[in-house]
């Protein structure tokens, strides 16, 4: 069965190719810390026909600045070591591949159309998302694809049959439901194999996993989210793209931080570039008419973008009110509906994640934080004389005092009933007096408009507590329990006071 095929197995098997003298010659100079350019240079010229793709790079668009390079030591110089280096290894690499001819059920032309395409699009998509990684994208970009071809040398009878089902192309998803690993794995296996540096095997390990966005920052993720995005604009141009997989692409590359511009900007420079680059590796590609390709693909978006204008802006009607009815859901969760404060559940979450915070870095939350309880003097007699409406003004009106009286960062709640809560996250026992003492007042002062006619006057008892430092959950428990049992003093004392807690009195 496809499954049974181990990987490790797979490259190990006669028919894997083995990497030209050429590439090993590279590979020992990137490797060689005192290497020189001269070494390059001759390593190069060693291999004729290495030396005329090097040539042709060095006078493409790319890198060619004023007269044509006609020597391999002015195209290194051009170039740079650690790009020649780069290119060298995917000359030689890409050597080792047939060039026409079908390879269990994969079209050899497919192939190099589409590894051309990425390699061009990872080095032009480069500039933008990593510009010092340019060459190192082109090489991973260019032999992405040598997986597909290795493993239907290899095992012809398990991977033929998935190639045709796939029109001479299976998707990553594809291969790892079949044999358990993708030819991406076997892609980075293979550079493995014949020393490779790193860098590029595990890249090519990150593309079929890689997020779009993010990644862990490394080079390899960088380079492997690049190759990804590369083989989206690939897709587009060997499937025919339409306007629908144009919007698509837009949408994918949005995800990387590009503009639906910079989209125009990298399919004309691939399309630009490709023809050029099979003419330096001497390939066949297949000859799609890319320019009108684009060409069409735009002309739908925009005729599909019309037709769906409609469509959008009542889904985005439909959003917003989707969103005002969540706010209002929201709001009716955290508010108290009589008083419009925050209620008891909206007022742990804010007390619980002050405490928090001050557990985490005490040397930066490094005030206490204070908690007041307010309890309206006889609210029974209140109810019992002027009914619930008349109860209910006071507290409409004991709310509006409670906005007045306090700063912008105390946090104030309806406890429950009559009952009222403030959370100081900054304030000495000083201050926490004073702000009580300022809110007692208020209340005093007020005057309630009741609703069958006339006013009335109330007085509220409040008790409050400070938390020096924090340590667990526990400090918050014990503080509302200060603050609770200071609260029942000041009834006891004679009502329309405050009075201060302490904490494990």
């Amino acid at each position: 069965m496809a499954a049974d095929i181990v990987l490790e197995t797979l490259l190990d098997a006669r028919e894997v190719p083995t990497p030209p003298a050429a590439a090993l010659r590279v590979l020992e100079i990137k490797n060689d810390p005192e290497a020189s350019i001269n070494d390059l240079v001759e390593a190069v010229q060693q291999d004729p026909s290495l030396a005329a793709k090097i040539l042709s790079t060095a006078n493409s668009p790319v890198y060619r600045r004023g007269d044509e390079v006609t020597s391999v030591d002015r195209a290194v110089a051009l170039i740079g070591f650690r790009s020649v280096t780069t290119i060298a290894l995917a000359f030689s690499v890409a050597s080792t591949m047939p060039g026409s001819g079908s390879v269990a059920g994969i079209p050899m032309s497919t192939f190099w159309t589409r590894s051309l395409l990425t390699a061009s699009a990872a080095r032009l998509a480069s500039r933008s998302l990593a510009p010092q990684l340019s060459e190192e994208a082109f090489f991973v970009g260019l032999v992405a694809g040598l997986g597909r071809v290795v493993m239907g040398m290899v095992i012809p009878d398990h991977y033929e049959p998935l190639a045709t089902e796939h029109e001479g192309w299976p998707s990553l998803a594809s291969e790892h439901a079949t044999f358990d690993f993708s030819s991406a794995v076997t892609t980075a296996g293979l550079l493995r194999k014949w020393g490779m540096p790193e860098m590029f095997a595990a890249a090519a390990d990150l593309i079929e996993t890689v997020p779009s966005a993010g990644g862990d920052g490394s080079d390899e993720s960088e380079i492997a989210r690049i190759v990804r995005l590369s083989m989206a604009v690939t897709t587009f141009y060997v499937e025919e793209g339409d306007g629908w997989v144009l919007r698509e692409l837009i949408a994918h590359a949005l995800e990387y931080g590009l503009s639906p511009e910079a989209v125009d900007e990298l399919l004309d420079a691939t399309r630009d570039n490709v023809q050029e680059l099979a003419e330096q590796f001497e390939l066949a590609i297949n000859g799609a008419s890319y320019e009108s390709l684009v060409a069409n693909a735009r002309a739908q978006l925009v005729e599909l973008s019309l037709q769906t204008d409609a469509e959008l802006r009542a889904e985005s009607d439909r959003r917003a009110e989707l969103e005002v009815e969540k706010a209002q859901l929201e709001a009716e969760a955290r508010n108290d509906p009589l008083t419009g404060l925050f209620n008891r559940r909206a007022f742990d979450e804010q007390f619980d994640q002050n405490l928090s915070l001050r557990i985490r870095d005490p040397k930066v939350f490094a005030k206490p934080m204070g908690i007041i309880m307010i309890d309206l003097d006889h609210f029974k007699s209140v109810n019992d004389t002027h009914g619930h409406d008349g109860g209910d003004a006071v507290l409409v009106k004991l709310a509006d005092v409670l906005r007045v009286t306090t700063r912008t960062e105390e946090i104030v709640a309806r406890f429950g009933g009559e009952e009222f809560i403030l959370l100081a996250p900054s304030a000495t026992e000083e201050e926490l007096l004073r702000a009580a003492e300022r809110i007692r007042a208020g209340i005093e002062l007020m005057e309630v408009e009741l609703p069958g006619g006339g006013y009335l006057k109330v007085t509220a008892s409040l008790g409050a507590a400070v938390l020096e430092t924090a340590t667990t959950a526990d400090d918050g428990t014990m503080l509302v329990k200060a603050a609770d049992q200071a609260l029942y003093a000041a009834k006891a004392n004679g009502r329309n006071q405050v009075q201060l807690g302490h904490i494990g009195a």
